[in-house]
């Protein structure tokens, strides 16, 4: 072997190919270099499947906010909603989502809360109370909040609400009573 490397053109040549060897080994692809390990991988869903809600939450759920009305506390989170279902907070999220078909928590509350207002505006016992008061009344703890809430439920402000007519009792034929709006 020793007669190979003596001249320097084979030298050179055992050089160059080593050379080129090493430099094809170190080559690093862009796309290689990225790539993340490879492992065998379940099939995820896209989109999960919609849960049959528990018809016991659901009925503590209730409870909670028509009996017990605590989407009129200002503070209420979806922590302190849960806590007081004694579910975990993540099944509750679930519930209120995917169970009763709400975009978020806050959605949830906000239809309680402007349907409540709604109540208010319409009782000609209130007529002279302030929309903010009742906005205050129904868990909100500021106007603007309330009237976008508000205007995005009913297409206008409350203060438009309470100026529109009220629906007034008419009798059908067989004497049942239903509400029609006067125009």
């Amino acid at each position: 072997m020793r007669a190979v490397v003596e001249s320097p053109a084979n030298a050179t040549g055992i050089a160059a190919l080593t050379l080129f060897i090493a430099w094809r080994m170190l080559q690093v692809r862009a796309g290689e270099l990225f790539m993340p390990p490879a492992r065998e991988s379940k099939p995820v869903a896209a989109t999960p499947s919609p849960e049959v809600p528990n018809a016991r939450q659901v009925a503590t759920l209730e409870t909670l906010m028509t009996v017990q009305r605590v989407y009129r506390e200002p503070s209420l989170t979806i922590a302190s909603l849960a806590l007081r279902m004694g579910l975990p907070e993540h099944r509750l999220r679930r519930l209120i989502n995917q169970g009763l078909g709400h975009r978020h928590f806050s959605a949830f509350i906000n239809a309680y809360r402007i349907a409540d207002a709604k109540r208010a505006l319409r009782d000609p016992t209130q007529a002279d109370v302030p929309v903010l008061a009742i906005a205050m009344d129904v868990g909100f703890q500021s106007i603007g909040p309330f009237n976008r809430a508000f205007k995005a439920s009913t297409r206008v402000t409350p203060t438009e609400f309470r100026r529109q007519p009220m629906p007034q009792p008419a009798v059908k034929s067989g004497g049942a009573v239903a509400e029609i709006e006067t125009a």
